[in-house]
Parts: structure tokens; C-alpha cells; sequence
């Protein structure tokens, strides 16, 4: 059976720009073999509005709350909404607060099914050892990355996030204009390696706002980051013909 892998994207605070960079991590990954990106923030549609698929056909989280013990891992394909080549499971409107039991099990059929999984966990959800458990697949094929702003409350909120990801997850952090914090000052704080500092890209935000979703430079700054997370984790084999 096939080996997937799983990218945790954790947000440290808001407005860090951690769901855009989970999508782009996840259409890197889905250039070469098939990817479900995953929003474990149960409460709220972040990550489809981001993505602009909020009326796409498909189940969400609410629909597959119910869902306890083992799943067949067939019982997912062709379900899910996507965007582009990327397959996404989170919440809509609705929301889905109790759909905890329902995480466990869906995460479980994607790992026995060899699927990558990008996940945008915001840090909230994180500290919720349900989730975590959940959330947990063999440490060779798991990478974490702590997303946060360059800035002194950026980096006092990675300090409350970093226990909780893997000492080797990779740091990301972006850009402010006014930042007094220098990158190598903060890894050191955290004790991450910095994978790089991601400034605003021009026609990111107008694109998300037409619904297109983060339509970036391929060769620019920000694609770059999503390809070398994609590379932590190995997880480029080629599609079979």
C-alpha cells in the first residue's frame, strides 16, 4: 500500500497566514500525488472561504460529525469538495464542534488509504489533547511547521504553541514592516529552524477576495516556502501513468 504523510500548518495567532500557506503547501503536494487539505478549526468556514469553494458540492465536517470507529477509506472518494487538484475536508457555516470523534476516524482511513494530508490547525485546536491525539501519524512521515507574525506578540504566541509541535518542525514567519525581531532572533527564542520570512505578495489578497483562492507567483517567495515543506517531508513521489 501506498506511504502518505501528513504536514500539521499551525497557526500561532491570527492574521499569520497560516491557512493560505497550508493551501499552497498542499497544491504543491498535489503536482505530484493525491492530497486532502484538512481545517481542524471545527467552528468555522476559514478555510474554504480563503479557497472560495464555500458552494462547491461535497461533505464537510458537519455532514460526517455522526462517524465513529473505523472507516473505509472508499467511503471518502469522490465526497469532498475540491480545489483544483486538492481535496478538502472542513467545516462550513454550520460548523462542527462535536465532530472530535469524526477527526479521529476520518484521519485514520486517510493514513490506512496512503493519502497526504496538509492541515491547517489553528493553535486553539492544538492545545486540545483529543486533537492531538488524533493528529498524531509515525514520526517519519509527520512535519510540522509553526506559522507566526515577525513581531514581538508573534513571537510570544509561537513560545505558547512551540510544546506543542515536534522539536524539529520548521519555523515560518511572516513579515512586518515595522518588526524589530530579526529571524535568527526568533528561531533562536522558539528553538525552530527558520524556513524563511514571507512578506504580503502582490494580488494575493485580491484574488482570495474574487474567490479564486491564493493565486501566487510560481516562482515567487511564497511558492518557494510550500515546495520546501513539500520537500521536509518527502512526499513527491510521481503519479503511476
Amino acid at each position: 500500500m501506498a506511504t502518505g504523510g501528513l504536514v500539521r500548518v499551525v497557526g500561532a495567532r491570527g492574521g499569520a497566514g497560516a491557512t493560505t500557506f497550508a493551501a499552497l503547501v498542499a497544491r504543491s503536494v498535489a503536482a505530484t500525488r493525491p492530497v486532502v487539505l484538512v481545517d481542524v478549526g471545527l467552528l468555522g468556514g476559514g478555510t474554504e472561504v480563503v479557497l472560495g469553494i464555500e458552494d462547491a458540492p461535497g461533505a464537510r465536517w458537519a455532514d460526517l460529525a455522526a462517524v465513529q470507529g473505523e472507516l473505509d477509506p472508499a467511503d471518502l472518494d469522490g465526497v469532498l469538495p475540491h480545489w483544483g487538484d486538492v481535496h478538502v475536508l472542513g467545516p462550513d457555516r454550520r460548523g462542527a464542534p462535536d465532530a472530535l470523534d469524526a477527526l479521529a476516524a476520518v484521519l485514520d482511513a486517510l493514513r490506512r488509504a496512503g493519502r497526504t494530508v496538509v492541515m491547517d490547525v489553528p493553535a486553539a485546536a492544538l492545545a486540545d489533547p483529543r486533537v492531538r491525539t488524533a493528529c498524531t501519524w509515525p514520526r517519519s512521515r509527520t512535519r510540522d511547521v509553526l506559522v507566526t507574525t515577525q513581531d514581538l506578540p508573534g513571537v510570544a504566541a509561537g513560545l505558547a504553541v512551540a510544546p506543542l509541535v515536534a522539536p524539529d518542525a520548521a519555523l515560518v514567519l511572516r513579515a512586518r514592516r515595522s518588526s524589530r525581531v530579526a529571524p535568527a532572533e526568533a528561531a533562536h527564542v522558539l528553538g525552530l529552524g527558520c524556513l524563511g520570512v514571507l512578506a504580503d505578495e502582490r494580488g494575493l489578497a485580491g484574488a482570495i477576495e474574487r474567490g479564486l483562492g491564493p493565486v501566487v507567483r510560481r516562482r515567487g517567495q511564497l511558492a518557494r516556502a510550500a515546495q520546501r515543506v513539500a520537500g521536509l517531508l518527502d512526499v513527491a513521489p510521481r503519479r503511476s501513468a
